[in-house]
């Protein structure tokens, strides 16, 4: 797994070069398009681990495996979801505060 965080933490640099202006998009194309072959294969490879929870995560992000790259190709698209997180906060928190839902 030490592999595919250091292709995350890759990833997270070229995108926030391209936030900041330091790196236009194409140079993140450009980069990402070799990172995802070598991506792609860390995660096929750990697919078939011998640990389940390594393997059954490899899988899952081989099923989104489209989905994880479109902040690349779409203008306007975030990598996290952390925004959105962030406005549905206050909504959770009033929910648990006055006993909203049991569930």
């Amino acid at each position: 797994m030490g592999s595919l965080l250091a292709e995350a933490e890759l990833m997270f640099h070229w995108w926030h070069r391209v936030r900041d202006g330091t790196a236009t998009r194409r140079q993140l194309k450009w980069h990402t398009s070799q990172m995802k072959e070598r991506v792609l294969g860390l995660l096929q490879s750990g697919a078939r681990s011998a640990s389940t929870k390594n393997a059954s995560l490899c899988r899952n992000l081989l099923e989104d495996w489209r989905a994880l790259w479109t902040f690349i190709e779409v203008e306007g698209v975030e990598t996290t979801n952390n925004t959105s997180e962030r406005r549905l906060r206050w909504a959770v928190l009033w929910r648990r505060i006055c006993f909203g839902t049991q569930s």
